[in-house]
């Protein structure tokens, strides 16, 4: 008997750890069951600066996109800040 605690679980990967700043960037996001089998999701993936105010850490919203991943449990998207 398995009782997951969540319907999926998801992944977002860049080709590099480091890119300068406005330089265009490609995500891949991967979504998995709790049986780490690909599933297809309606997903909203958002690119977020981190910001610092008067010694505090916040982040403020730069892009905001819809993405369903494929049957592969796949989707890609590239940001263009």
């Amino acid at each position: 008997f398995f009782l997951s605690a969540q319907g999926f679980a998801l992944s977002v990967t860049t080709k590099r750890p480091v890119y300068i700043a406005g330089e265009s960037f490609e995500t891949t996001v991967t979504a998995k069951d709790p049986e780490g089998k690909p599933v297809k999701q309606k997903l909203t993936l958002l690119l977020l600066k981190q910001t610092v105010a008067a010694g505090r850490v916040g982040e403020t919203e730069v892009e905001k996109h819809d993405l369903t991943t494929d049957d592969k449990g796949s989707a890609r998207h590239t940001f263009k800040p």
